[in-house]
């Protein structure tokens, strides 16, 4: 039986794909400069598909309420 697991967290280069920028940008963006919020595991920063998602929202919420 073949079990698949959908990932949790997604390290930066992941992260920087995903939003279509680059590392650099996406450490600029990660908490607390930015409001990306990330967790760390060790020495790795990662990202929730959660916390990218709410990201993506503020995000959009601005660009409509400056508009």
């Amino acid at each position: 039986m073949k079990v698949m697991v959908e990932k949790k967290l997604l390290s930066v280069k992941e992260t920087a794909n995903v939003l279509g920028v680059s590392e650099r940008t996406v450490w600029t963006m990660t908490a607390p400069r930015g409001r990306l919020v990330s967790c760390r595991l060790g020495h790795r920063v990662l990202y929730s598909i959660g916390a990218i998602e709410k990201f993506i929202e503020q995000q959009e919420r601005e660009v409509n309420y400056e508009k």
